[in-house]
């Protein structure tokens, strides 16, 4: 890595500076600002109404919100509660989880828009002092000495000037495509797929359920309900086949919708008008090689990309702001003043998230596998095998889907909020 260019017109210092506003950042941001560690929080977009793709979050996230005492006000954003997720398979409906056999408080999976959660976690912060959010400002590169990170490099859209944010950490949560991890030169480390999904998103929704999967001989389609009536279906797809299903035309592509999940026929033939409300999406969950820096954390999409099968994506941000935050305040309680942290002591928590990350993501590479086969050859093998194939599924492998479903939901061993580095009560900035 070069040496940082000149100074930039202002500079700002903070204990750590985080890169991106998005479920890890924010999450990561409240925690330390609520433990008294001054916080700059860095959001490119000028706003937070852009469209975001994931929208569940499962019971241990709900138990998070809970031990950060967020919950009921997660609750008041009125999302859509799931508790017995179904799927449609060759004319059988089968439960494919009862999720209050996993716990007696938090047995459900919420989902709902992203925007308004980050704002709420954004505005909880604000209440205190220590913290300090930016929106508009793109960060543009690293500020280095001696070969240690000791800030970042921004923009500042309102008044179009250079900014310097220094601080003794920067933690890069600025998602997939991160500017960060780029500069230091560090790949995502992306596993190749053969399935690709298009998502669909559509008003007005006439589902029964809010959350479903039809799988038929014409492929696969789930369901994910939204807040104020919306539906989100998400078509996989064998991986380059896009273009050939575009050239076909909208009516073909509505009917193949339509043929899958019939009872969201009307729904589609109602509002579905092109390709215009379709987005692709490339299944390729990956892990970076390396997390830390002397300076620097990767964490959320920037340091492992989810895949969308077992809506993992929020869950592990998640996981990585609440266990990073300890680790941070200890970090900066012990440290000289104005030096940045060491790697070895940003260290622990890759060596305690990394081989979690690795169980999720093989476990979501198995599901996107057999999902995409089924996707691929259910036109090929006659209905009556696929329902002996999803009998046997939901009957002999019923431990294994279990098993499968505990760790979609909590994971092996997962973090927990660290309550007791929290302050007594906020000092407002107010």
């Amino acid at each position: 890595m070069g040496a940082s260019p000149a100074s930039a017109e202002t500079s700002v210092s903070t204990d750590v500076a985080i890169v991106g506003a998005g479920i890890a950042g924010t999450a990561l941001a409240y925690l330390l600002a609520r433990s008294g560690v001054d916080v700059v929080l860095a959001e490119r977009h000028t706003d937070l109404s852009r469209e975001f793709r994931g929208f569940g979050f499962q019971p241990l996230a709900l138990q998070y919100f809970d031990r950060m005492d967020l919950l009921e006000k997660v609750y008041a954003l009125d999302p859509v509660r799931i508790r017995r997720p179904h799927v449609h398979a060759f004319g059988k409906r089968y439960a494919i989880a009862d999720l209050s056999t996993y716990s007696d408080i938090y047995d459900h999976v919420v989902f709902m828009e992203q925007p308004p959660l980050l704002r709420l976690l954004i505005d909880e912060a604000e209440h205190y002092a220590t913290f300090e959010y930016r929106d508009g400002t793109p960060v543009t590169g690293l500020l280095t000495e001696r070969d240690r990170i000791v800030g970042v490099r921004a923009t500042d859209r309102a008044t179009t000037r250079g900014l310097d944010v220094r601080a003794d950490v920067v933690v890069a949560a600025d998602g997939r495509y991160s500017t960060v991890r780029d500069e230091l030169g560090l790949g995502a480390n992306r596993f190749e797929s053969d399935v690709e999904l298009v998502w669909v998103k559509l008003p007005d929704s006439t589902a029964a359920e809010p959350v479903d999967v039809y799988i038929n001989e014409h492929g696969v389609l789930a369901n994910f309900g939204l807040p104020g009536g919306e539906v989100q279906l998400g078509l996989p797809i064998e991986a380059g086949t896009y273009p050939d299903i575009r050239a076909q035309g909208p009516d073909a592509f509505a009917a193949r919708l339509a043929a899958i999940a019939p009872g969201y026929r009307e729904t589609i033939e109602t509002h579905f008008t092109g390709f215009e409300q379709c987005s692709l999406l490339r299944i390729a969950p990956g892990i970076t090689e390396n997390w830390t820096r002397d300076g620097l954390v990767l964490i959320g999409d920037a340091a492992h990309v989810a895949s969308p099968f077992g809506g993992q994506g929020n869950l592990m941000a998640l996981k990585d702001a609440v266990a990073l935050h300890p680790i941070l305040a200890d970090a900066l309680a012990e440290r000289d003043e104005g030096t940045p942290l060491s790697e070895g002591a940003l260290r622990g928590f890759e060596r305690t998230r990394r081989p979690q990350v690795e169980a999720t993501v093989r476990l979501q590479r198995r599901m996107g596998g057999g999902i995409g086969w089924i996707a691929r050859n259910s036109d090929a093998l006659p209905p009556t095998a696929f329902r002996l194939l999803f009998r046997a599924l939901f009957t002999l492998g019923e431990p294994i889907m279990r098993d499968t479903v505990r760790h979609m939901l909590f994971g092996d061993d997962p973090p927990s909020v660290a309550r007791s580095y929290f302050a007594a009560a906020p000092e407002s900035c107010e």
